[in-house]
């Protein structure tokens, strides 16, 4: 089936791994300040694993001895600490996104951006890089109420009014693949990013390049596997 909607995981759009790195340091130094805690900041390379998870997963893997109020509170500092790192470009897009996103657009594709981070965070980004010229709509797992991918996959079919075998997600995560596969959706895996290379097996195909993502799209083969 002719595919209509690619979903971006906005992690393959956007670099965002030294904006939170440095949020992730500020909120963990306002913590300790704030509450006489003497927290720990996780070597890089943990903090970057982790990249992908919903902030609740993020803190949690991280391993911080917080109760929930210090909890909210660091999440609340990592929160504003992204938007800022952010608008002062400490991340950017990958060499060849914003290209791709414009030229699925001209080609009359519909195009999604979806995230596992902040709705905040996501907006900051689309509205710092002008990304809403060429995208449709921009969900994240917030909007859907749960931390469940399928859904939110789901939620952005229904709401473009495509059949499930005419969308395909883009991303970089197991989780992501998996989600797809279970909302019968196809799903290329990115070679670039943050994560374990084993991660990509889960996919329908693999792009080490934009361009190759294109191809992707215009020749989509199969339809998804089945679980």
């Amino acid at each position: 089936m002719e595919v209509r909607l690619v979903i971006f995981d906005l992690e393959t759009v956007y670099d965002a791994g030294p904006v939170v790195l440095k949020a992730a340091a500020e909120a963990v130094e306002a913590a300790s300040a704030r509450f006489g805690l003497d927290l720990q900041y996780p070597p890089r390379e943990e903090v970057l694993r982790l990249m992908g998870q919903t902030e609740e997963e993020f803190f949690r893997e991280l391993g911080l001895a917080l109760d929930v109020d210090q909890l909210e509170y660091v999440r609340s500092v990592f929160s504003q600490a992204q938007e800022q790192g952010v608008r002062r470009d400490r991340g950017h897009l990958y060499p060849g996104a914003r290209e791709t996103l414009e030229e699925l657009k001209e080609q009359g594709y519909q195009v999604a951006l979806s995230s596992s981070g902040s709705r905040e965070f996501m907006l900051s980004i689309v509205d710092h890089y002008g990304l809403d010229a060429y995208v449709d709509i921009s969900l994240c797992l917030d909007d859907v109420g749960m931390a469940d991918r399928a859904a939110l996959f789901q939620e952005i079919v229904n709401h473009q009014d495509v059949f499930p075998g005419e969308a395909m997600v883009v991303a970089r995560h197991m989780v992501d693949f998996l989600a797809a596969r279970a909302a019968a959706l196809r799903s290329i895996a990115c070679g670039w990013g943050y994560g374990d290379e084993s991660e990509l097996d889960y996919a329908d195909r693999v792009a080490t390049s934009f361009h190759e993502v294109r191809s992707a799209i215009t020749h989509p083969g199969p339809e998804a596997r089945e679980q």
